[in-house]
């Protein structure tokens, strides 16, 4: 299924834009864009980045440099940055998409959370996606998941919580669909440290991965490596979606 689709399709899906003024430049920031406890990057309109927090494991994408810690922002020398469309940063990784739906990442590789084997300390391309329009992304502590224009999700990096959908498998060095929703159109993603939610367009919701606190919303605190469907909101719509570390939220499209 992998090399089955290589058109590149112009489709985008839309975005929620959030408008900020400075004085020095009107900044377009996507809701997408999102982090965990080490570092923030931040794209605009403007043919810029900037990344600032922690950089000792290539996180921040500055390539080799001595600083471990950057105190300010600092702009990012990506050659794509005026066309980064979503960041989403794990604990010491952190993965972009571009306008043409492509992926890229940096930083640690311990779990294989990068998809790829090249350096570390730049922003490389995901090239297991490159024959697919990437529209989401989300981190985890160790692991990525992505979705295509056509709602599959593909996952990988750190498995030892069931995270990537997988029960076969400790982790995954490169991107793979999630096969148990593989016929479902997921149209937004979420992660914490260790588990995923999956919003599918028929108003479905799913969990699986770490579960000791409840997170899933399944009724139990057992870990699933499979993704399940929640129960509770079958016939409720939900709007949007978001994870943290341990827990997790809905919104309902009536605002419940």
């Amino acid at each position: 299924m992998m090399g089955s689709r290589i058109t590149r399709s112009k489709r985008r899906t839309g975005e929620v834009i959030s408008e900020v003024n400075s004085k020095r430049n009107r900044l377009r920031l996507t809701e997408e864009m999102n982090c965990q406890s080490n570092g923030l990057c931040l794209s605009t309109t403007t043919a810029s980045m900037f990344c600032w927090g922690n950089t000792t494991n290539g996180e921040l994408g500055l390539g080799g440099i001595e600083d471990q810690h950057i105190l300010v922002p600092r702009e990012l020398n990506f050659k794509e940055a005026n066309k980064v469309q979503y960041v989403a940063c794990g604990k010491f990784h952190s993965v972009l998409i571009t306008e043409s739906g492509n992926i890229f990442s940096c930083g640690s590789n311990d779990f294989g959370q990068l998809g790829h084997s090249k350096p570390r300390t730049r922003f490389e391309e995901v090239d297991r996606l490159s024959n697919y329009v990437i529209t989401k992304v989300a981190c985890g502590d160790y692991h990525s998941v992505a979705a295509n224009e056509w709602g599959e999700v593909y996952t990988w990096g750190n498995n030892s919580h069931g995270q990537l959908g997988y029960l076969d498998t400790e982790f995954l060095n490169e991107p793979k669909i999630v096969k148990h929703i593989a016929t479902c159109f997921v149209i937004q993603i979420s992660c914490g440290s260790n588990h995923c939610l999956a919003l599918t367009n028929s108003g479905d919701l799913y969990s699986w991965g770490a579960n000791e606190w409840g997170q899933l919303g399944i009724g139990h605190k057992t870990n699933l490596h499979i993704p399940t469907k929640i129960p509770f909101f079958a016939g409720i719509p939900l709007a949007f979606i978001a994870s943290g570390d341990n827990h997790s939220f809905a919104l309902s499209k009536s605002g419940d």
